[in-house]
């Protein structure tokens, strides 16, 4: 084996773990079954490395996603910011090593703790119980975005957590994964993407200084296994809380009115597959908390990329407070008009049929359960005609319609034509007490038809509308904007609209583990093989699209739901995964090619 500092000679004759050690597994293979797919050179060999696999069986015992934390196993790993790995390794000898690895710059910094009181000892790659095991245990999380190393990793955890009854199958396993691991490293550069750059300077590490420890200076705010004793996570960093339904729907009431029968339809219930999100439950006990103060808090934003859930919280929030929910929709060539309503010929001056949608009563409207069950059938409730093929989303707009029919009780003459005044849903649930949703407000062109809303959103709560009605908005009425921002056709927000907001909540990415988790419960989807590779393949797209700023696409929740979809109906990943995610990626054909083939390609084929 080539020589490289974080494979020191003597590492390579220390005793292997068990199952590994045992006399009939060869320390070395030549079968290519058992070689990394970077072993294409030289002498073509794979070598048991045992700080190697003692490093992933002490990441296994840690690994959530292997199964339950093995109990008593100690040892930690987490990311702080774009750039640190931090990790603590249980070393045999009783001590722990923290490491800290720039991932970016491929450098560590370590030393070795005997017990917190104790002082910090020096890590050097010369010291037998410091043989790189600590070090190549804070490269997992990297090494884990290779398609071959992911694989093969799930199939050895497998083995560990079942300990090990086939030794001789799990050592075909390890074989591959040492000498990928090995390979990645040593030739770093030319793997180019798939290498794992490290540069060693000397065989003894710089150090982790007392000071920084007690600064706090390397802080994981993502723990992604684990308990740290010697590193201190992000102070006020709290684990998810999962929400049930029971403990919020309805909890945060602040309106003593009684709702009509119509109103009550439009008061959300919340699917099964519905994760509450923390800041749905923090907007909701805002708005509760100060109902009777002077100024309550009844204006929001919600911003973030596509696919986040900003829309299914808006939903969730008027679940939480008990208030019928509305959506207006914005475009680009709104203006001050459309946004608060305005006059059209009235139907029967138009010969225009309405059908007998404005005769339903109260009791006969779909509600959001109905819509979400059967959108074909409440389709029919309002219009009396039955498309088997209408949407969610087209059943709810043709709710909303019949609603503004009902409110529409403004008219005027012009030139003999008879025009009525149709009332937004923005406008409706201000004057109602209703929750809206206003959706993408940031792609209207003219940023001054927002600033006409100042009135209603500031402590006078009013605005005059087309008809000279000065309308005040109702003290119950929630308004929550969602949009995406630096997207194609979104522009910044005027600022006194912004300054305006009570709340302004900033949706990141979802991670693609909590993505895949979210859709599958969604969807149903129970193949938990395939979850995995569907994870893995989104990780790789979210990392080259970052590394490569490749922001003209998109890659959320709603495409993982479309794959597995479409994967139970097809039942091939690649062809699924070509038509529900690779799609949105990229416009630009070259990029979506070369994704295809690096991120799903490479983890499908493994």
């Amino acid at each position: 084996m080539s020589v490289h500092k974080l494979f020191p000679s003597f590492s390579w004759s220390r005793p292997l773990p068990a199952p590994f050690n045992d006399s009939s597994i060869e320390p070395a293979t030549t079968d290519k079954l058992h070689l990394s797919q970077y072993n294409a050179t030289g002498l073509l060999k794979a070598t048991l490395h045992a700080p190697t696999l003692r490093a992933l069986m002490a990441y296994m015992d840690i690994d959530p996603s292997v199964g339950t934390p093995k109990s008593g196993a100690k040892g930690a790993v987490g990311l702080q910011g774009e750039n640190l790995t931090i990790a603590e390794y249980p070393s045999s000898d009783g001590t722990v090593h923290a490491v800290v690895f720039n991932r970016n710059a491929g450098k560590f910094w370590a030393i070795c703790v005997s017990d917190p009181d104790s002082s910090l000892t020096p890590y050097s790659l010369t010291e037998p119980q410091q043989d790189g095991a600590a070090l190549l245990f804070a490269l997992i999380p990297l090494a884990l975005q290779d398609a071959e190393f992911s694989s093969l990793y799930s199939q050895l955890a497998q083995e560990h957590k079942a300990k090990y009854p086939d030794p001789e199958r799990a050592a075909g396993f390890a074989y591959k994964i040492c000498d990928n691991v090995y390979r990645r490293i040593t030739n770093a550069k030319g793997l180019r993407t798939a290498g794992i750059g490290v540069e060693i300077l000397t065989t003894n590490l710089p150090r982790i200084t007392q000071l920084k420890l007690e600064k706090g200076e390397y802080t994981p705010g993502h723990v992604i296994a684990g308990n740290f004793k010697v590193f201190t996570a992000v102070p006020g960093k709290e684990p998810e809380v999962i929400v049930d339904h029971a403990d919020f729907v309805g909890k945060y009431g602040f309106s003593e009115r009684t709702f009509s029968a119509l109103e009550q339809k439009l008061i959300p219930d919340l699917p099964a597959s519905h994760e509450i999100a923390p800041e749905t439950v923090e907007l909701c006990q805002h708005a509760m908390a100060t109902t009777k103060s002077t100024t309550p808090m009844r204006k929001f934003m919600l911003r973030g990329p596509s696919g986040t859930g900003k829309t299914e919280a808006s939903r969730a929030v008027a679940a939480g407070l008990g208030l019928p929910y509305v959506v207006q929709t914005c475009a680009a060539d709104f203006d001050f008009a459309s946004l608060i309503g305005s006059f059209v010929p009235a139907a029967e001056d138009t010969g225009e049929d309405t059908g007998a949608t404005c005769e339903l009563q109260d009791e006969e409207l779909p509600s959001f359960s109905d819509i979400r069950i059967d959108p074909a059938t409440a389709y029919e409730m309002l219009t009396k005609e039955y498309n088997e093929d209408v949407t969610e989303e087209e059943v709810y707009r043709k709710l909303l319609e019949v609603i503004a029919a009902r409110t529409a009780t403004h008219y005027k003459e012009d030139g003999g034509i008879r025009y009525k005044y149709t009332e937004t849903p923005l406008i409706q649930a201000m004057r109602n007490g209703w929750t809206v949703e206003l959706q993408e407000p940031s792609v209207i062109l003219n940023q001054g038809a927002l600033v006409g809303l100042n009135g209603l959103l500031d402590q006078g709560r009013q605005i005059m509308l087309p008809t000279g009605e000065v309308l005040s908005r109702h003290p119950d009425a929630v308004l929550i904007i969602t949009t995406n921002m630096g997207y194609v056709g979104c522009r910044n927000f005027n600022q006194s609209v912004l300054s305006r907001m009570d709340l302004i909540f900033d949706f990141d990415d979802l991670e693609p583990g909590k993505m895949v988790r979210r859709a599958a419960k969604v969807t149903g989807f129970d193949d938990a093989a395939m979850m995995k590779k569907m994870q893995r393949v989104i990780e790789l797209i979210q990392s080259k699209c970052k590394a490569e700023h490749i922001t003209d696409g998109t890659c959320g929740v709603r495409q993982v739901i479309n794959w597995m979809q479409s994967y139970q109906i097809s039942k091939n990943a690649l062809k699924s995964a070509r038509r529900t995610v690779i799609p949105y990626i990229s416009q630009d054909a070259d990029v979506r090619d070369e994704i295809d083939t690096t991120c799903l390609g490479a983890v499908m084929a493994a």
